[in-house]
């Protein structure tokens, strides 16, 4: 989907009372402006808005580029009232929206599901296919592993320190996400009852097809050891 298709449908929202997700922050979307590339939209307390073009353009690269996006986090530190652009995207046709994790996430879907200025929630069985693929590429992007016995106070201690509340990925895991990187948490002894890995991991792509070094397996992937000293890395297995 191209920027320019979507403002064209976008601008067939003109004067039309936008629902939201959240309930209580409907919108009406006045007018799209292309000559100041700005959106300008009513909030409910009769507050006037603009909304730039490039929060649409950054909304549209997440839709494009993964199977869905939370638009707070796509659009994080790009101003307020950022359930506005949420809202107009959600209520184009070909986009759907559902939680993942209690958070709101939109998607594209195929073809035109409902009306242009309605919304639709994803059937569930369509939504947790997302979630799956969302899951995945969580562990695909891991940066680094942080192994402890006490893993509630680890991941207590990071979401003090810079605020990010880590997410429950399978059983004694946990990931925080962080622009296109992921920490992952994970209790000791918690896979393959392997004992004896506490400390910080980096992890590496690896392109090996067989293990025959030492390797564990953290929520389905699996990770060479290569360790030598205060030197820690896992080898994720492609």
């Amino acid at each position: 989907m191209n920027v320019e298709s979507v403002i064209k449908d976008i601008k067939r929202m003109e004067g039309v009372r936008l629902n939201s997700i959240r309930p209580g922050a409907e919108i009406t979307l006045l007018e799209v402006d292309e000559a100041r590339e700005r959106i300008l939209v009513l909030a409910k307390d009769g507050k006037l808005k603009s909304r730039p073009f490039t929060e649409m353009r950054a909304i549209l690269r997440g839709l494009n580029s993964l199977p869905a996006i939370r638009v707070d986090e796509t659009l994080h530190g790009s101003g307020t009232s950022r359930n506005q652009p949420e809202t107009i995207f959600a209520n184009l046709p070909y986009v759907e929206w559902f939680k993942f994790e209690g958070k709101k996430h939109i998607s594209f879907v195929n073809g035109e599901t409902h009306p242009i200025g309605t919304l639709k929630q994803m059937d569930e069985v369509s939504a947790e296919r997302i979630r799956k693929k969302l899951r995945d590429d969580d562990l695909n992007s891991i940066t680094s592993i942080v192994v402890g016995d006490d893993i509630c106070t680890l991941i207590n201690s990071y979401e003090r320190i810079v605020g990010v509340e880590p997410q429950a990925v399978c059983q004694d895991a946990y990931v925080v996400r962080r622009a296109n990187s992921a920490i992952l948490f994970v209790r000791e002894g918690s896979f393959d009852n392997y004992v004896g890995l506490s400390g910080t991991y980096v992890v590496i792509n690896s392109n090996k097809s067989g293990v025959s070094s030492p390797h564990v397996e953290i929520c389905g992937k699996k990770f060479i050891i290569a360790s030598d000293g205060d030197l820690k890395i896992l080898s994720l297995l492609r």
